[in-house]
């Protein structure tokens, strides 16, 4: 993140614990158009930390904000508007699988229609639109109406940012969206995950296990290690240190 870029995630002194500590002081900031990859062993604390950003798990300390809008001590419709700017993508897509993949990308207009017109499947022509350019941008306009459990892995994971996309999300947390994919399928995706950063100005932060793609796809790496952050450093300068930091091996 460049030093004059404001960001649109920022997370302050967050901590978590269930008995032991999970997280620890864990502060990060993400700027539009960047992607950040986070990395660590099994049990760093990667998905607590997406769970307490979101506010699904409650952090017992520390500051959340998204695009100027604070999700500590939110509640309500003020906590539903902020987590509106926060688009999730799964490891297993969570797409509907009965139904098409243009229903699936709408399921993203919930924060913005009325929860009868998701129910009802009556959306408005505009939503649709939106929709269907959501699809055509990742590449899946001809499957718009091709039911979710007929597409392949990699398709599946491309609705999912689709629906992300028709969301409008100010910000992407992506929790290892490749880990089910093949080689080729993953680089895509992760391709796309920044084609998409930049042309929109989206925030992503991404958590991988795999630290050689992430150093090709992402600007900046942080890394969590029982919990606490100990490294933040741009991609092309994470080092063989950073990994022994992370993982203790080479």
């Amino acid at each position: 993140m460049t030093a004059d870029a404001t960001p649109v995630l920022r997370v302050d002194g967050l901590a978590k614990r269930y008995g032991a500590p999970v997280l620890s002081d864990v502060s990060l900031a993400v700027a539009p158009g960047e992607v950040v990859a986070l990395v660590g062993a099994s049990g760093a604390g990667k998905t607590t930390l997406f769970r307490c950003i979101t506010r699904l798990t409650e952090p017992d300390t520390g500051e959340i904000v998204i695009g100027g809008r604070a999700l500590h001590g939110a509640s309500g419709a003020e906590l539903a508007l902020a987590r509106r700017e926060i688009g999730l993508v799964f490891q297993q897509f969570n797409l509907i699988r009965r139904l098409d993949a243009v229903h699936n990308v709408l399921a993203g207009r919930l924060g913005h229609v009325p929860l009868w017109r998701v129910v009802a499947r009556r959306f408005a022509r505009a939503d649709r639109q939106r929709a269907l350019a959501a699809l055509d941008r990742v590449g899946l306009l001809a499957q718009a109406y091709q039911r979710a459990d007929s597409l392949s892995g990699g398709q599946q994971q491309r609705v999912a940012i689709a629906r992300v996309l028709a969301q409008e999300s100010r910000v992407i947390l992506a929790d290892e969206p490749v880990a089910s994919l093949d080689a080729a399928n993953a680089r895509a995706v992760l391709s796309l995950f920044r084609e998409i950063a930049r042309e929109r100005g989206i925030a992503v932060l991404c958590s991988l296990h795999q630290l050689d793609i992430a150093a090709l796809y992402a600007d900046r790496v942080i890394g969590l290690a029982s919990g606490r952050l100990v490294v933040n450093r741009s991609a092309r300068d994470f080092s063989h240190a950073d990994r022994i930091k992370l993982f203790g091996v080479g």
